[in-house]
């Protein structure tokens, strides 16, 4: 029929997958997702800043941190220069560095920063030049940040992100961070890593891999040798880069995100476990990574168990709990998914892919409950479909919205 115009209205989803099971005292898994799509400009091309090395922020434990006179009665590092060696897990055309003071408690002025590929240090050393105290002079390159300035500080509890630089490596090649720290930090609230991620641009138009390790010592490498980069993580890159057809080839990083000491729901003791729960973790160390995760390996929860007491009720306890916290894993995956796609669809008729919006989800949910599970007077206790009354908040809302347009 001539002159028709087909109006098209986009519900936004409110399924909420959202875990009803309780937080508290809770083999590998591996968790599949979606990757970020957000996009940044560099050298005039649509780029997706990936993580290719990462170090889990944590809190140094006191018989940790570092002997005088680099810990000092009143500060931290003064007039210090750190290096801090990076095993990267994929190629690098350009890179950025992302600066962590995420657990301290005054500023961190940063005062210079370079970077460069370490250098074997002699022919009976390990052939990568992990640990060596030199570099190759020819790749060295400062780092600036906020458009050009070579010093930045860093404020309590927050991290930087370096400016973007050409810094061209292959994967498994060693690289060495050098940070001047002027006047040190003022108190011994120290992550271990100053660097908390080194990103690289991955082209839009290529599928790029990351496959994020979320565990213990086990995975960080306890029993493995120092610097000789030997851990499992480290053979799981040399056998996916030594295999031709491997399906994972290609554009591939492996994010470490694990901790020694760390457990999946018990927070850190006296007596173990160490850092924060990966269950409480996990939207800062793995969802919110830049470039979003493909896939998630998590190992983790031996810890959970051998801080347990060997009784047979609390081993019955903790068993019960660890498998609803895993459960949870998913469902916060599943959460990250449904916020993404909803906030896609608010801006989707600013962006004239639709003709209006009904905003189901905040019609139904807990606001109360960080806007993640619905009302609780809707739920008739699956936590996804809706009952009678719930059915009649979703009917009254498309009403409102079609009397808005005069339907």
């Amino acid at each position: 029929m001539e002159g028709l115009r087909l109006s098209i209205f986009l519900f936004l989803l409110q399924l909420s997958y959202t875990c009803s099971y309780p937080h508290g005292p809770r083999g590998a898994a591996l968790l599949k997702g979606d990757p970020d799509v957000l996009t940044r400009s560099i050298h005039g091309q649509d780029d997706r800043w990936v993580p290719v090395w990462t170090a889990m922020p944590q809190l140094v434990e006191p018989p940790n941190l570092p002997p005088a006179p680099f810990n000092g009665s009143t500060a931290t590092f003064t007039n210090t220069t750190l290096r801090q060696t990076i095993h990267l897990t994929a190629h690098t055309s350009s890179i950025r560095l992302v600066l962590s003071n995420v657990f301290g408690t005054t500023p961190l002025p940063i005062t210079r920063a370079t970077i460069a590929l370490s250098r074997q240090q002699n022919a009976t050393s390990n052939a990568s030049g992990a640990g060596s105290p030199t570099v190759d002079p020819t790749t060295l390159v400062m780092l600036s940040f906020n458009g050009g300035y070579p010093n930045v500080t860093i404020s309590e509890g927050a991290t930087v992100l370096s400016d973007a630089i050409d810094f061209a490596a292959e994967a498994q090649a060693d690289v060495s961070f050098r940070g001047s720290v002027r006047f040190g930090t003022q108190d011994a609230h120290l992550t271990r890593y100053f660097i908390s991620a080194l990103l690289t641009s991955s082209s839009s138009s290529h599928h790029h891999t990351s496959l994020v390790l979320i565990g213990d010592s086990l995975t960080d490498g306890r029993g493995s040798t120092t610097d000789a980069n030997n851990r499992w993580p480290d053979q799981l890159l040399s056998l996916l880069h030594s295999n031709a057809t491997s399906p994972l080839r290609g554009p591939l990083s492996i994010p470490n995100q694990a901790a020694g000491g760390n457990a999946l729901l018990l927070p850190p003791s006296a007596s173990g476990p160490n850092g924060p729960p990966a269950l409480a973790r996990l939207d800062r160390d793995v969802l919110s990574l830049p470039g979003g995760p493909s896939h998630v390996l998590v190992f983790i929860g031996i810890n959970d168990i051998g801080v347990t007491a060997a009784t047979e009720s609390a081993q019955a306890n903790i068993a019960a709990a660890l498998t609803a916290g895993y459960k949870e894993l998913v469902t916060r995956e599943r959460e990250v998914a449904r916020q993404m796609v909803n906030t896609w669809i608010r801006g989707s008729q600013m962006a004239g892919w639709f003709d209006g919006v009904v905003d189901l989800d905040k019609a139904v949910r807990n606001d109360f409950k960080g806007g993640s599970m619905l009302r609780a007077d809707l739920d008739p206790g699956d936590h996804l479909h809706l009952n009678v009354k719930g059915y009649g908040v979703l009917a009254r809302a498309v009403f409102g919205f079609g009397e808005e347009l005069g339907m």
